[in-house]
């Protein structure tokens, strides 16, 4: 119970830092999907189309309307599309994949991460 406690602590540390601070989404995602000039169409077709999904999430999620422009809500809206997009091609175990990230820690969360506290302002 402790451990769950302190995790929350530090969660909402974290979620009260970034709520004060300004992101650009368009630049976040950029870093976070980047295209380059050596990528087949298909790789730069399924980044793309990966922007405009948290996109839209950022600008429709209820819960994410009163974080507009902040780190906190780039955040929010990176971290929903990764828990709950559904992938573009379903394996048989992607729910297993899903959960195993979720457990061990996503490799695009943790990168987001990193993006949006050298970008943020």
């Amino acid at each position: 119970m402790g451990a769950a406690s302190g995790y929350f602590n530090d969660l909402e540390k974290f979620a009260s830092m970034l709520a004060g601070k300004k992101v650009n989404i368009a630049k976040v995602l950029d870093k976070l999907y980047p295209v380059f000039p050596e990528m087949s169409r298909r790789q730069i077709n399924s980044n793309n189309e990966v922007k405009e999904v948290i996109k839209t999430i950022y600008k429709q999620k209820d819960d994410l309307q009163n974080f507009k422009n902040t780190a906190w809500g780039v955040y929010g809206a990176i971290a929903d599309y990764c828990s709950n997009a559904e992938p573009p091609r379903k394996t048989q175990n992607f729910a297993e994949n899903r959960m195993a990230r979720f457990i061990d820690g996503d490799e695009v969360m943790g990168r987001a991460q990193f993006i949006i506290m050298d970008l943020a302002a």
